[in-house]
């Protein structure tokens, strides 16, 4: 699974996979960390509300 070479990655101190439901998983300094997954999704929320020049298409 995808979640089991998040934990292989060196030098992290930890990681979050997120929806907009919450936390899907965590570990390490990040797990169950659901104050830091509200600001990335409020950030990626903000960031898809911008358009490129000539594009309809979100920027991701």
């Amino acid at each position: 699974m995808f979640i089991s070479c998040l934990e292989r990655i060196p030098d992290q101190i930890g990681y979050l996979v997120i929806s907009e439901e919450g936390v899907l998983a965590s570990a390490g300094e990040l797990e169950n960390d659901e104050h830091t997954a509200g600001v990335i999704m409020q950030m990626v929320r903000t960031a898809c509300r911008f358009r490129l020049h000539g594009t309809a298409e979100p920027p991701f």
